[in-house]
């Protein structure tokens, strides 16, 4: 027979490997997913002002001018991307 204590213990780990997988399936996805974007925004971030740190220092050359037609750079065109490629690898997993 089974005494009190093992099936006490038995229960524990049964209620923790539920709790785990829920854990797993759930929240940690969801935390993964805003850390991601956070870091991303925070690149973007980075992105803008270094840009704007080039812009101000070219200024002066036509070059520069010419250039700022609305260009985007290949890093504002993949975010979109990114994240949802991100997404569908968390979420599938």
């Amino acid at each position: 027979m089974i005494d009190n204590n093992a099936s006490e213990t038995i229960s524990n780990i049964v209620t923790y490997n539920s709790y785990y997988g829920l854990f797993l399936t759930y929240v940690f996805p969801i935390l993964l997913l805003v850390l991601v974007v956070f870091v991303i925004g925070y690149l973007a971030s980075i992105n803008k002002k270094l840009k704007y740190v080039f812009d101000e220092e070219n200024s002066e050359t036509e070059y520069i001018e010419k250039e700022q037609t609305n260009s985007k750079t290949l890093y504002d065109t993949t975010i979109i991307p990114a994240v949802i490629i991100t997404e569908l690898t968390i979420y599938s997993s």
